[in-house]
Formats: C-alpha cells, structure tokens, sequence
C-alpha cells in the first residue's frame, strides 16, 4: 500500500510542476522595445584635475622549527597626482610629514 502511494505522489508532483511551468509561460508578458529612442547627448564637465589615492598592505611571518616566529607588516597610502607624480605616506604618520614624493 505505501508503495502505491509514493507513486502517487511522485505522479502528482510532476503534475503539478508541469503545471506550474505551464502557468508561468502563460502569465509571461512579452518584452516590448520603445518605439522611437530618443538620445540627448551633452558637453561632459572638465575636470581640472584628478588626485588618484589607493591603500596597500603587506606583511611577511617565518617560521622556525622551534617555534621562534618573526612578524613584519608595512602599510602605507599613495595618492596619485598625475601621470608622472604620486606620494606615498605610511598609515599613522603625522599630518606635516610630507611623505615619500615619487616623479617621473
């Protein structure tokens, strides 16, 4: 008897999964195009100028057989002025330290 209503039931769910597919395909409204695109284009703003800034963070751990360890970590932000000039400054410096300027 439990065998014949795991059948059952097994038939019944791919009805209903039939169904629902099908209702699903009906209820699908078809994608509609604008019929005359309009396209307005503008003078883009000028920038004056641009000033890049980017974080990185780098960090070495070694390992000896006994357990000794030996940890360094450096971080530091580079701002970036134009093609041929960046700065970079560690994190945590004090504001009037300049940093390192870097030039093409």
């Amino acid at each position: 008897m439990t065998v014949r209503i795991q059948k059952c039931l097994r038939r019944d769910a791919s009805a209903l999964a039939i169904f629902l597919a099908f209702l699903a395909l009906l209820a699908a409204a078809p994608a509609h195009a604008q019929k005359d695109p309009k396209f307005d284009f503008g003078k883009p703003e000028e920038v004056k100028t641009v000033e890049w800034k980017a974080q990185a963070k780098g960090g070495f751990s070694m390992t000896t057989g006994n357990s000794q360890t030996m940890n360094g970590t450096l971080t530091g932000k580079v701002a970036w002025q134009d093609a041929d000039h960046f700065t970079f400054r560690l994190v945590g410096d004090p504001p009037q330290d300049p940093g390192l300027k870097f030039a093409r």
